[in-house]
């Protein structure tokens, strides 16, 4: 079995990054079902590959310079970011005043990531974060000053299409300054249906006073492929964090979200649908601290399981002691298409405070006979009505969301 640390990753001149490398390289051990955060989810199927580093692009390039960005990617205008192959791409959208783009080394070197970089979990928790610390060097720094509304989503597009088992690791800073409004979407896409490679994706986000962060996330990896995401949330007062996911492939996706409800009024939902075929596992793990009194989170997974898929759903919602007046509540719902497909859930409350409202549900089953009968009555045929309910049962994480472009393309297969 290949050791993660030693994927030939290239020297980097940039001190803050080498030490952070340093310190990943410590923190990082892979984890095994025997950790409790890890039980359910096998990471075995995606250890038999020996992964490389992403290759420079020229002898005096290490960014990314392809010309693949003049492709149309999102059914939506958007300020497109694009991730190839492991790198950053040096082309850049013109972002409209009072928004600062910086490469992760670049902001490193002018000290912008001091407050932020690693600040927001511990990296001793989390193996994957510290796997991608060790690999550090990729991703992007944004910060949106005060009062800025972006009128169009920023969007981070990721793909890959090396001939090699890439592993690739990016983390990107993402600062929202007091009474900012942004929509920030994510796609992860690989049109050569034979590649074997891994994403290893982390993101810090820091909402200031009052800020409101939508996130949107598609991840339509190939089923060879490993997807691992976390994304690390700091929300102060009247601040809000809403994050909406489409997990459509991979052959292990692991979709991590921890916020941290810092001051009053702060709130978040989050909100996924999943969809496993073949022998697919897909992993989403929410842990939702409230810190302070008044703050509020809605949690909704719904997943659909085929053939002899694997869904693990774990959430946890922890209010602290001070956490008066917090509101917490979490749903997860499995539609088992076969007798193959296995689903484990895992939710959690833990409680520190009086004069607190939080539940937690879980429920799995196969479609509705009375609603395929009702169907098939008016002259459906089975599968397509079994194809309906089945979108119609996906779909619903999404319903509330009033940008009809971004809710058509998260629904869509």
């Amino acid at each position: 079995m290949q050791n993660l640390l030693d994927i030939g990753l290239s020297e980097t001149s940039n001190a803050v990054i080498s030490g952070w490398r340093d310190k990943g390289r410590a923190a990082f051990c892979l984890p095994t079902p025997k950790a409790e955060e890890w039980k359910y989810t096998n990471i075995k199927p995606i250890l038999s590959n020996i992964y490389q580093a992403p290759k420079p692009c020229s002898e005096n390039h290490t960014t990314c310079t392809c010309e693949h960005k003049h492709e149309h990617h999102l059914p939506f205008e958007a300020y497109e970011i694009y991730f190839h192959n492991g790198h950053l791409c040096a082309h850049q959208p013109h972002l409209p005043e009072g928004v600062t783009l910086l490469s992760l080394e670049e902001a490193a070197a002018e000290h912008e990531t001091s407050a932020y970089l690693n600040k927001s979990f511990e990296l001793n928790k989390m193996p994957f974060a510290a796997l991608n610390t060790a690999h550090l060097g990729e991703g992007v720094f944004i910060r949106v000053a005060r009062g800025i509304r972006l009128d169009k989503p920023l969007a981070f597009i990721y793909e890959t299409d090396e001939d090699f088992p890439l592993w690739a690791d990016f983390h990107n800073i993402i600062v929202l300054e007091s009474e900012t409004t942004v929509d920030w979407v994510e796609f992860f896409e690989s049109k050569n249906k034979t590649l074997t490679y891994a994403h290893n994706v982390v993101n810090e986000i820091f909402l200031g006073k009052s800020a409101v962060l939508k996130h949107y996330k598609k991840q339509q990896e190939n089923e060879k492929a490993a997807h691992l995401a976390f994304n690390a949330v700091s929300v102060r007062q009247n601040a809000k964090f809403e994050s909406y996911v489409s997990e459509l492939g991979a052959l292990l996706a692991r979709h991590e979200t921890m916020v941290h409800l810092k001051e009053e009024g702060a709130e978040t939902v989050l909100n996924a649908a999943y969809r496993t075929k073949g022998k697919t596992t897909h992993d989403t793990t929410a842990n939702v601290i409230h810190a302070c009194a008044q703050t509020t989170s809605k949690q909704l997974i719904k997943g659909v399981l085929e053939d002899e898929g694997h869904g693990v759903f774990q959430g946890k919602i922890r209010i602290e002691p001070k956490a008066f007046g917090a509101n917490g509540t979490q749903l997860h719902k499995a539609l088992m298409l076969s007798n193959q497909a296995t689903v484990d859930v895992k939710p959690a409350l833990e409680i520190f405070a009086d004069d607190v409202k939080c539940s937690h549900g879980a429920t799995s089953g196969a479609l509705d006979e009375n609603q395929l009968f009702y169907l098939r009555s008016r002259g459906i045929g089975q599968k397509e009505a079994e194809a309906l309910l089945t979108k119609a049962f996906l779909d619903e994480p999404f319903a509330t969301l009033q940008n009809e472009p971004i809710r058509l393309w998260l629904c869509e297969d």
